[in-house]
C-alpha cells in the first residue's frame, strides 16, 4: 500500500516537499528573528531559566504580547513576496520569480521586535536572591545589591555585590 502511495506521489514530491519546506520557513523565521533580537539585543544573553519553570511562567509571564505582535507583522508582510505551488505575491514577478519572503520577514520581525521590546520593562536586572538577571519594570530604582553569597563557613557568609542599573 505505501509503495502504491509513493510511486503515485512521486512525480510531483519535490515540489510538494518544497513547498512544505518553503511554509515551514515562513513561520519559523520571524520566530527565530524575534527569540535572536530577544537574547542577543534586547536581554543580552541573560535569562532567569528558572523562572521559565514557574507556575504561570514566572515573572516572563505566560505570554509577551510585543512578540506576538511582531510576529503577526513578520507573517503579514512576507505575503507580497510568497512564492509556491498554490499562492505567488505580487511582488515575485518584480524580484524576477525570486522568493525573498523569508528575509523580509527575517528584517521586519527583528526590527519591529526591538522596537517595541524596548518600552514599558527593563529585561536585565539583577535578581536580590539570584546572580541571574530578571525583568524588572523601567521606572524602578536599583541600588548596590548582593549578587552572590557563599558560606565559608557556619558563621560567615561572603556577599559580593554589585551596581546594577
Amino acid at each position: 500500500m505505501c509503495l502504491v502511495v509513493a510511486v503515485a506521489a512521486s512525480a510531483d514530491f519535490a515540489t510538494h516537499f518544497l513547498t512544505f519546506v518553503y511554509l515551514c520557513l515562513y513561520v519559523l523565521v520571524p520566530w527565530s528573528a524575534i527569540n535572536l533580537a530577544d537574547f542577543y539585543v534586547v536581554c543580552h544573553g541573560k535569562f532567569d531559566v528558572a523562572e521559565f519553570f514557574k507556575p504561570h511562567a514566572g515573572v516572563y509571564g505566560n505570554w509577551n504580547n510585543k512578540s506576538g505582535l511582531a510576529f503577526l507583522i513578520g507573517l503579514v508582510v512576507q505575503v507580497p513576496f510568497v512564492t509556491n505551488e498554490f499562492y505567488t505575491g505580487p511582488l515575485v514577478t518584480t524580484l524576477g520569480g525570486a522568493d525573498f519572503a523569508w528575509l523580509v520577514g527575517f528584517v521586519v520581525s527583528f526590527s519591529v521586535y526591538l522596537l517595541i521590546a524596548r518600552s514599558g520593562t527593563r529585561p536585565i536586572q539583577a535578581s536580590a536572591t539570584s546572580d541571574i538577571p530578571v525583568a524588572v519594570p523601567a521606572d524602578e530604582v536599583v541600588e548596590e545589591i548582593p549578587t552572590t553569597a557563599r558560606h565559608t563557613s557556619e558563621t560567615e557568609i561572603v556577599t559580593e555585590t554589585s551596581t546594577q542599573r
